[in-house]
C-alpha cells in the first residue's frame, strides 16, 4: 500500500515537472518571437521613413529641395522644412533702430540686442512684398526664442534626426543652412560645435544695412 502511495506521488511530480518545462519553453518561445518582431518592426520603418531621405536626394542632380552638401554645410531651400524666425521673443531684447537713406528716403531698421545677440528687422514695403525681414543677426540665447523642441545646447543627432531619415551623412554636417525660398533673399544657419547646436544666425540680401 506504503509502495503505491509513494509510486503515485513520483508520478505526479515527474507529470508536474514536465508541465512547468513546457510552460517555460512556451514563454521562451513567446519572448524569443516578440523581440523578433520587435527588430523587424523597427527595420521596416527604418526602411520606410517619412522624413527626408538626405542619401537619395543628394544622389539626385536635381531635386526639390534644392539640397548641396560642401565641405560640412547642407543647404536646402524652403523655411517650411525648419523655420526659426517666427519663434524669436523680441520682447526680451534691447530694442533701438537705424536710419538709413536710400532713394532719397529714410528707412528705419528695428535693432534688438541682448548680449552677443542681436537681431535686425526690417519691413519691406514694395506692394509685392510688404513684410517684416529678417535682415542679419545671431542668437546664442534660448530666452530669445520660444520654440519647444528647437533649443541651443540640443545635440546635433537629435535635432536632425527629428527631420531628416538616419543616416552617416548626419555626422558630416557642421552646420545647416535653411534658405527661405528658391529666389535666395535670405536663409537661416543651424551651427553646430561638438555635435550640439551651439548659435543660430540669420542674414539676407539686404546689402545696403549694416549687418554688425
Amino acid at each position: 500500500m506504503k509502495r503505491s502511495y509513494y509510486l503515485l506521488v513520483v508520478i505526479i511530480i515527474i507529470l508536474c515537472s514536465c508541465d512547468n518545462k513546457n510552460t517555460r519553453q512556451s514563454v521562451s518561445n513567446s519572448t524569443s518571437k516578440s523581440i523578433k518582431s520587435e527588430a523587424y518592426l523597427t527595420k521596416e520603418k527604418d526602411k520606410h521613413c517619412n522624413k527626408i531621405d538626405l542619401d537619395k536626394i543628394l544622389a539626385q542632380s536635381q531635386n526639390k529641395y534644392l539640397a548641396n552638401f560642401d565641405n560640412g554645410n547642407l543647404d536646402m531651400c524652403g523655411y517650411y522644412l525648419i523655420d526659426i524666425t517666427n519663434k524669436i521673443n523680441f520682447r526680451n531684447f534691447v530694442k533701438t533702430q537705424e536710419s538709413y537713406e536710400l532713394d532719397n528716403s529714410e528707412n528705419i531698421v528695428n535693432v534688438y540686442r541682448k548680449d552677443s545677440s542681436f537681431v535686425k528687422t526690417y519691413f519691406n514695403k514694395h506692394p509685392r512684398m510688404n513684410q517684416l525681414d529678417i535682415v542679419c543677426g545671431v542668437i546664442y540665447d534660448n530666452d530669445l526664442i520660444n520654440h519647444n523642441f528647437l533649443k541651443l545646447g540640443i545635440a546635433k543627432d537629435e535635432l536632425l534626426t527629428n527631420y531628416f531619415c538616419k543616416s552617416n551623412m548626419l555626422k558630416k554636417i557642421n552646420s545647416l543652412t535653411i534658405w527661405e525660398n528658391e529666389l535666395g533673399d535670405a536663409f537661416t544657419s543651424y551651427k553646430f560645435l561638438n555635435d550640439t547646436l551651439k548659435a543660430i544666425e540669420f542674414n539676407s540680401s539686404y546689402e545696403w544695412i549694416n549687418k554688425e
